[in-house]
């Protein structure tokens, strides 16, 4: 640069070369700027969202203290006491709720089981003035009170239920709440002439009943899990600062940490009394709803995490598109066997064994901060299927709710209510009891089922069988063979050991029966006509074996029970197939055979209620119904066509069930209330067939026709037009919008493609794919580490 330059030539020299520096300068000055105008303009907000709220509360200020005043001292418990909770069948000790809720079941493989209620946990006083509040909530239209006045009765049932959760827990259990479409979470409407009303839950994230429970129990479990861990990394910190560490060491032939306090080998009495880090890995068998619920709630919750196993062949495509942007800590698998299957072989792997299994993954994650803190880790595997005590308790408290937001809603109801629910696997029937037990004002129990009727069986007959096969029927989430939480109502009337007794007997009756069942209806005997040689076929010969194995197993097993009154139809049983074994051509003895299996399975292959047992059922008022499809689906077509409403075919079945009720009870004069349990676009082939279809003898196979088309977008687009035109052709309007933005996405973006597996492959499959996703856990741990080393 020269020295003749001019005063101007030098300052724009000056700010070419400085040019980055005053860059740098004036970002840094505008950065602090930008931080002040959003600090100011949050601040401006908070101090109007104050303001707001301090109006909001002045007028509403008398309806608030009154709301205070029937829930006075309820909510303000620093910590809950832990409820104990027993095995089903009695072989595993009692343990508090956490644990139960946190390991699904006992480790006896068997169910949690909490004793029926004492009293009700709400008296009719407070839930009378919880009525008259909120029906003065309703009449100001103001949703935010409407909303604020139902959390408080969840949150006082909450407190109720004894969990062992703080006043501040049980918040935030209740706060997932605000997510939910209507303030009123479960609002109940008048829809149809002749006392009968919905109980809507398909307002919810994921337009289905489950959401409830399956949004606030892994908030429960993630709410567990941290305070443990909190604990936990509290107690690692304390040790660093006290100069102990920890190393993983070859001990005799095994890695172990080691414990050194300030360098020097703990002694053997020293090294136990580590940190302990807690892990939910929650397995969920689903055959639809629960799949979703379960993928929207527990995604990004800490120290859990969510395995989803479905039956690809069940599932609508809507079930299967919302679970295709998987993160984090879920994972979900498809298996080409049945609902009850992949449950059975989920249950079988709560295991210690399997949890041993888990633990190993974890601990070679955990790896270095195990060394650096001493971390002992623990896993349990849970699940969020009905097995899980914590689901039954959520229901359970939305339907004690639910009862007196009816009773606001519509003042017209009088004092008892009726209610109506579709019930495949027993466990809606579990909670509505639970909630009966609860608060009362539930009458009779309306429990409908499609024609997989085990549970009608039960109630209607007091014996109880497994379904041989599972049924096409547009209920698809009811296509179960056997309701797993009938062993919770057995155990209500009975004893522990009582139930165990029955439940054994069951099991080893379905077991050998379905054996039987796939034995004789085997496709290349029946290809045949039984004419074939057993001998020369490798793969029926094995089959053969293994039943005859099952029948002695079980001929010893009904021996060591006293159980000696089928001796003779096993015998005879045992003795044709042994003939059938040595044979070469089996036709007539087949034949034979198949009327034994008819004779042990209709006469003898069941548990039956004794006289004591069936008066405790015939107390508890349960009326049971079997629907057929095509009921359900004329059902849904009736609704339609006179209210102008689209109900679900599970909302059909209980419909229907209603109906039937009110026909049989013309006398009974109280409000029926129907569960509508599902968003009815789940199911464009049942809404198609229902609504283009007027011939109900011929609903059903019109819905098998249309069925298959559900499982491609073209297909999905052509029920949508099926259904466009019916609602022109009835002069009714259609709008798109009514089908919840979610669903429309993914019918026109398509669905997730998935590989399926046996369910054989349970277990292996599990762990390897939690081995995928447990690089999350370790990450979270240091996070909290962090967070407890800034308090600091």
């Amino acid at each position: 640069m020269s020295n003749n330059q001019s005063p101007l030539e030098k300052f724009l020299w000056g700010l070419v070369k400085n040019h980055n520096k005053w860059v740098e300068t004036f970002g840094e000055i505008w950065k602090i700027l930008w931080e002040w105008h959003e600090k100011w303009v949050k601040s401006v907000s908070e101090l109007w969202n104050t303001i707001n709220n301090i109006f909001w509360n002045m007028s509403h200020s008398r309806l608030l203290t009154e709301l205070n005043g029937v829930f006075s001292g309820e909510n303000k418990v620093e910590k809950q006491k832990n409820v104990e909770l027993t095995s089903t069948r009695g072989e595993w000790e009692p343990q508090d709720y956490e644990y139960a809720v946190t390991h699904a079941q006992p480790d006896d493989k068997w169910l949690w089981y909490r004793e029926v209620f004492s009293e009700k946990l709400l008296s009719e006083e407070k839930q009378k003035e919880f009525i008259v509040i909120l029906r003065e909530a309703i009449e100001t239209k103001d949703e935010k009170l409407i909303r604020k006045v139902v959390k408080s009765m969840f949150r006082f049932l909450w407190t109720k239920m004894w969990t062992g959760l703080t006043h501040e827990e049980i918040e935030e259990v209740v706060n997932t709440l605000d997510s939910f479409k209507s303030p009123f979470i479960v609002p109940v409407e008048k829809i149809w002439d002749g006392n009968i009303y919905l109980m809507n839950e398909t307002t919810w994230p994921t337009d289905a009943f489950k959401d409830l429970a399956l949004q606030q129990i892994p908030t429960m479990l993630s709410i567990i899990t941290r305070r443990k861990n909190t604990e936990a990394v509290k107690q690692a910190l304390e040790n660093e600062k006290n100069g102990i560490t920890y190393k993983l060491e070859q001990v005799g032939g095994e890695e172990k940490l080691v414990k050194y306090i300030n360098w020097e080998k703990a002694s053997d009495e020293e090294q136990g009394n580590r940190p302990k880090i807690s892990i939910v890995v929650t397995q969920t068998s689903t055959s639809g709803d629960t799949w979703p619920a379960g993928w929207a709630w527990i995604q990004g919750k800490d120290f859990v995490a969510n395995i989803i196993w479905f039956p690809s062949h069940e599932a609508t495509q809507w079930q299967i598109g919302q679970m295709k942007n998987l993160e984090w800590n879920v994972t979900s698998i498809a298996f080409e066997e049945a609902f009850t299957e992949i449950q059975e072989q989920m249950k079988a792997c709560n295991n210690i064994d399997f949890k041993q299994k888990l633990q190993e993954i974890l601990e070679k994650k955990f790896k270095t901060l195990r060394e650096k803190y001493g971390f002992d880790i623990e896993v349990s595997s849970g699940s969020f299927n009905s097995v899980n005590i914590g689901r039954i308790d959520a229901q359970s408290i939305y339907h004690s709710a639910w009862i007196m937001i009816a009773k606001a809603m519509n003042p017209e109801i009088a004092w008892d209510i009726i209610e109506a629910i579709p019930s495949g696997n027993f466990w809606h029937a579990t909670w509505v009891i639970q909630a009966r037990d609860m608060v009362g004002w539930i009458d009779d129990i309306i429990i409908s089922t499609n024609e997989n009727d085990a549970i009608y069986q039960l109630i209607k007959n007091w014996n109880y069988k497994m379904a041989l096969s599972e049924i096409s029927d547009p209920s698809v989430s009811m296509i179960i063979r056997y309701g797993s939480n009938v062993e919770r109502l057995l155990r209500r009337i009975t004893n522990p050991e009582r139930c165990e007794e029955l439940m054994k007997k069951f099991e080893l009756d379905g077991k050998l029966a379905e054996n039987l069942y796939k034995f004789i209806h085997l496709p290349e005997l029946k290809s045949q006509g039984w004419n074939i040689s057993i001998k020369n076929n490798e793969n029926i010969n094995k089959i053969l074996k293994n039943l005859i194995q099952s029948i002695e197993e079980t001929q010893e097993e009904y021996k060591s029970r006293w159980w000696d009154n089928q001796k003779y139809i096993l015998g005879k049983l045992l003795n044709n197939l042994k003939n059938i074994q040595k044979s070469q051509e089996v036709y007539g003895m087949m034949m034979s055979l198949e009327n034994d299996f008819a004779s042990y399975f209709n006469d003898t292959a069941w548990i039956k209620l004794g006289n004591e047992e069936r008066e405790k059922i015939t107390k508890l008022k349960l009326k049971a119904y079997t629907v057929k499809a095509e009921d359900e689906l004329y059902t849904m077509r009736k609704v339609w066509l006179e209210n102008n409403r689209l109900i679900c075919p599970h909302t059909a079945n209980a419909f229907f069930a209603a109906e039937q009720y009110k026909e049989e009870n013309p006398e009974n004069t109280k409000s029926i209330v129907v569960s509508e349990t599902a968003s009815p676009w789940k199911f464009l082939a049942s809404v198609a067939t229902a609504l283009t279809c007027e011939n109900r003898d011929e609903m059903r196979k019109k819905y098998e026709e249309l069925r298959p088309k559900e499982n491609s977008p073209q297909g999905i687009q052509e029920l949508i037009q099926m259904i466009k035109e019916a609602y022109e052709k009835n002069g009714k309007e259609f709008d798109e919008n009514m089908i919840p933005e979610n669903l429309r996405n993914i019918y026109q973006n398509g669905v997730k493609k998935y590989g399926t597996f046996s369910a054989k492959q349970f277990g292996e499959k599990t762990l390897e794919f939690v081995d995928d996703i447990w690089d999350i856990f370790p990450k979270q741990t240091e996070k909290l580490i962090e967070k407890e080393k800034a308090k600091k």
